[in-house]
């Protein structure tokens, strides 16, 4: 009679611990869950036009925002990269699988989205979330984005 209370009692805590484990997963990939910046994140505030802030990241990406509000490669003939929008986003670390398609040369700079870039050898990846933008000038807006090198996308 005591072995089967104990075994009941057992079986309710593994039982109990499981569910408690489950509930507490977040999905990063879906977009409308918040999940903590990953480790190494930095933050920037990046300025377009003229006198645009260029984002250096260890030789592999030289990235600026243009007058037209894109992000582009500064250095277009050394350093190629690809970007793709990954579209709305909670925060850097919803951005976590690489794209098949959607991939350009340039592309539109929008608060609330989440990036991927590549490097023309598509050896070394990057991610870029734009947080927000405040209106500078005439001329200018400025960008308060995240990002994050090395970034290993999600199953790769």
């Amino acid at each position: 009679m005591k072995t089967t209370s104990i075994g009941k009692w057992l079986t309710t805590i593994v039982v109990a611990c499981i569910a408690a484990a489950c509930g507490n997963y977040i999905d990063p990939s879906d977009p409308n869950n918040t999940v903590p910046d990953p480790a190494g994140t930095v933050s920037l505030r990046m300025r377009n036009g003229n006198n645009s802030t260029e984002l250096f990241v260890e030789g592999s990406f030289y990235i600026y925002i243009d007058a037209a509000k894109n992000f582009t490669n500064s250095y277009a003939n050394s350093y190629l990269s690809d970007f793709v929008d990954m579209g709305i986003m909670k925060g850097l670390g919803n951005v976590t699988t690489l794209p098949l398609s959607g991939w350009a040369p340039s592309v539109a700079v929008t608060p609330g989205h989440g990036y991927i870039v590549r490097t023309a050898d598509r050896q070394s990846y990057l991610r870029i979330y734009v947080v927000d933008s405040t209106a500078g000038n005439q001329f200018t807006t400025e960008f308060n984005v995240k990002y994050q090198y090395p970034f290993i996308p999600r199953g790769f």
